[in-house]
């Protein structure tokens, strides 16, 4: 078979020399990810803040948390300026820079100019950390700490749950004091430690091999869930599941061309579901049994109107600026037109295009499309799938779409959605790289 996986595609730079981190190379590479896991933001103050329920606002009224960011964005830039001779980009992330670069562009003609480049900026920063750790840091070392960060959230939240819950849960006198009582953890709301909560479960669970899924494996694992399950974050708790089955389905295939037939098979499968109406009609009749808003919370009628506010102000093509176009604008049309100010669009996709426009989406449609390719190309059957690349890859791509279904966790910077998105076309090749 002809190899078409990433790894196959021409490199600009030349490879980084990498070697085994010792302590304080794993120590800068845990701070980064906890970083980017946002574990630092109320910690820093940002549990104060009261405004939409995004990362976003937070990140950006509170001063303490830029500080430390910018300050950590600087040290990786020097690390890599000490090393760019070697400095080398993930097979297949050339769409992840360009967006990028997109969003450092649009403050060029978003009407606030200094919030987009101060946004961009992140964004650029967390691009920046990606890049510098997958050119300096083997994949064994990357998925140690990954996993060990991943765990440390899970029970460090659990900490937080049991010994200091007027800190770790949503309480009445908050601004999201509709949630009351749920889970919140090191977040300022509970769908951030949802998302966080599942993004764990799934390094750990597809990164770690059968042989070493010992007790401290399981009860991990088990009190991630318990965790999900009292943050009252639906989505989270359909997203895990699905992220770890759906590739299991698909990778027990042997071949990356049947795996891409079961794939198209699917694509098929639903595109007829849709145009037959039986999608709709399963929501509802689901959401009904639910008992559940059929707007899903006004969520459908937050997606129409920013698609129709982006057309209608002529934001389609490159879109309305990187990080503020809701606020530009589309917030006070949305507030005329269903009567209400959601803060964004509750969709990451639908935010991506509002904000970057079709170039902007189509780019990281592109860069999905490159990591799916990549992931299904390997051929032979994965052992069980466990400790596999290939099967991390996968349920990360399933996790990120469906929680971008109904929240904003795309390109967002200084996330750890978009750190791994970034490297996403290159997980399933690292360790190749690091034999050459």
């Amino acid at each position: 078979m002809t190899d078409t996986s990433p790894a196959s595609y021409p490199m600009v730079l030349p490879l980084a020399r990498v070697e085994k981190s010792g302590i304080i190379g794993k120590a800068i590479l845990s701070l980064i990810l906890l970083t980017m896991f946002g574990v630092f933001q109320r910690p820093l103050g940002g549990g104060q803040i009261e405004g939409s329920m995004t990362g976003v606002v937070i990140q950006n009224s509170n001063v303490l948390f830029q500080l430390f960011s910018l300050s950590l964005i600087g040290l990786i830039g020097l690390l890599a300026l000490a090393r760019l001779r070697f400095f080398t980009l993930p097979s297949g992330a050339i769409p992840s820079v360009l967006i990028t670069g997109l969003a450092i562009l649009s403050a060029g003609w978003s009407p606030l100019h200094g919030s987009t480049m101060s946004a961009a900026i992140a964004l650029a920063g967390t691009t920046l950390m990606a890049l510098y750790v997958y050119a300096y840091y083997s994949w064994m070392d990357f998925i140690q700490v990954l996993k060990g960060v991943a765990a440390l959230l899970v029970w460090g939240t659990a900490l937080l749950a049991i010994f200091a819950p007027s800190y770790a849960y949503h309480s009445t006198n908050e601004f999201f004091s509709m949630h009351a009582g749920l889970l919140r953890g090191f977040y300022s709301h509970k769908n951030s430690l949802g998302a966080m909560l599942s993004l764990s479960i799934i390094a750990l669970y597809t990164l770690t091999p059968k042989v070493q899924r010992g007790w401290r494996f399981w009860a991990t694992i088990f009190v991630g869930v318990w965790l999900i399950s009292i943050t009252g974050s639906a989505k989270s708790l359909v997203a895990v599941p699905m992220a770890l089955f759906i590739p299991i389905v698909v990778l027990s295939a042997a071949s990356g061309s049947a795996r891409l037939s079961i794939i198209l098979f699917s694509l098929c499968l639903i595109m007829a579901l849709f145009i037959s109406g039986l999608v709709g009609d399963m929501t509802a009749a689901t959401l009904a049994a639910l008992d559940r808003d059929p707007t899903m919370s006004g969520r459908t009628l937050i997606w129409q109107t920013a698609i129709d506010y982006t057309f209608k102000a002529g934001h389609w093509v490159f879109g309305g600026g990187y990080s503020t176009a809701w606020s530009a604008g589309l917030g006070e049309y949305s507030q005329q037109q269903i009567g209400f100010n959601a803060g964004h669009p509750h969709n990451g996709f639908i935010k991506l295009f509002i904000e970057l426009g079709a170039v902007g989406l189509g780019l990281g449609i592109l860069q999905l499309g490159v990591a799916l390719f990549g992931a299904l190309a390997v051929d032979g059957r994965l052992n069980k799938c466990a400790g596999s690349p290939q099967y991390f890859a996968l349920g990360f791509i399933v996790l990120l779409v469906t929680n971008n279904f109904a929240a904003s966790s795309f390109v967002k910077y200084l996330d750890i959605y978009w750190f791994l998105f970034v490297l996403l076309p290159a997980v399933t090749t690292w360790s190749n790289r690091d034999k050459k």
